[in-house]
């Protein structure tokens, strides 16, 4: 179904997804099958724990799980030498799949477990993940390591019973300029 091998017509037609639950009609499922990433030129997929080194050398792509708050900061070291923003979809199912889809564009993905994800991996409700192409590994470790000496932590640190907040002078300048009435 994710490229492997060829989609039989159960799962072509839609009546898959409609008979799991996921689609009102066997034409909607169909139209949920259609955009589920598929890697082409793979015969299978070998997954393990990194410190399985022995294992797996060099993988082809990571997955890391965690609460909200630690996937963000994935985006953080992503983006930090890029700008810009993570783009992603989800499918609601799959999972296995939009993992796939981080390798196969060669771009960070977060990822929203799916039910299966969920009722055979094991994932808990406060889980989501977030998948990189190995090849970028470094990159967000450093990305992860220059956004921490700057600041931006996990876990968050809680300001709000703090007076006054701390800010960084340069949004303390910014909020005080966007403050200002503008002129007609």
């Amino acid at each position: 179904a994710y490229g492997f091998a060829e989609p039989d017509e159960l799962y072509k037609s839609g009546k898959l997804a409609y008979e799991a639950g996921y689609a009102m009609n066997e034409e909607i499922g169909k139209k949920f099958e259609e955009v589920v990433p598929k890697l082409k030129g793979y015969s299978s997929c070998l997954v393990a724990p990194l410190e399985r080194e022995d294992f797996i050398p060099n993988p082809d792509f990571v997955v890391v799980y965690g609460t909200p708050a630690q996937i963000l900061r994935f985006v953080h070291a992503y983006l930090y030498n890029k700008g810009g923003k993570v783009e992603t979809s989800i499918l609601g199912r799959g999972a296995c799949a939009e993992f796939l889809d981080a390798f196969i564009h060669k771009k960070l993905r977060i990822v929203v477990p799916c039910y299966g994800d969920r009722l055979f991996g094991l994932t808990q409700d406060h889980e989501m993940a977030v998948a990189f192409p190995f090849e970028i590994a470094e990159e967000i470790a450093k990305g992860l390591e220059e956004t921490h000496k700057r600041g931006i932590r996990y876990p968050v640190p809680n300001t709000a019973l703090r007076v006054p907040l701390p800010m960084i002078e340069s949004y303390k300048k910014s909020v005080e300029s966007m403050r200002k009435p503008r002129e007609s």
